[in-house]
């Protein structure tokens, strides 16, 4: 089943004269079940894509389809629903609230802010269930990041969009997080990975590979 049809895809930033082209035209597809890797140098449209893909800044020219559904056309009541029930979003430097325990952290996308024995279930899974009532700042880096994907778990989506996950990790911690990633996506679950480090590419059995805007790699392995 296709999760993401993307066809002469565009994304121009800027006016007239002081224009920068970020999307030049990109084609791609992913499909259920597999985990990606975006990868290419800084500047190469990695973030662009991945917002695009999150509904989070317009297109220029071109379509997204998310389950045949144009997301184009998507009122901005439909487009926060899309992100609400569909899509687990996690941000560079783990995106956490400073003033908010884990738990509450991890609650946040929810409107029933009162299922908290679901939000402890998946912290226990990840292995934070006794940091429930702790803040970020008594964390680890480690230990913030699985809070962000509990975060990002909370709906259930079917989709998980990763921002440089482990820009913010050292080896060991990163190599932790792919790790349950891996377990994530063997469940069934779909991952979209930015990425600049080969070694976390590598691990994923698709992988998208962008320059100056454009796709110059569209590898899948062990398919």
């Amino acid at each position: 089943m296709k999760i993401y049809e993307v066809r002469r895809l565009e994304k121009v930033y800027g006016k007239n004269a002081a224009t920068g082209t970020a999307l030049d035209g990109i084609n791609l597809t992913i499909n259920k079940g597999e985990m990606v890797a975006i990868i290419g140098k800084s500047g190469s449209g990695k973030s662009t894509l991945l917002n695009l893909l999150a509904g989070l800044i317009p297109l220029t020219q071109g379509t997204i389809l998310f389950k045949q559904e144009n997301m184009d056309t998507f009122k901005d009541k439909q487009m926060a629903s899309y992100r609400n029930k569909n899509i687990g979003y996690i941000v560079q430097n783990f995106g956490l609230i400073s003033t908010m325990t884990v738990l509450k952290n991890v609650l946040l996308p929810m409107k029933r802010k009162k299922d908290a024995l679901k939000a402890l279930g998946i912290l226990k899974q990840l292995g934070m269930e006794e940091k429930a009532d702790k803040y970020p700042h008594e964390l680890s880096g480690g230990e913030r990041q699985r809070v962000a994907i509990a975060r990002a778990l909370i709906n259930d989506p079917d989709v998980i969009l990763a921002d440089e996950p482990t820009g913010a990790l050292d080896s060991e911690n990163g190599a932790n997080l792919m790790d349950i990633f891996k377990a994530l996506n063997q469940k069934g679950l779909t991952l979209v990975i930015v990425t600049h480090d080969e070694g976390i590419a590598s691990q994923c059995n698709h992988r998208i590979k962008l320059k100056d805007g454009k796709v110059i790699e569209d590898i899948l392995v062990n398919q």
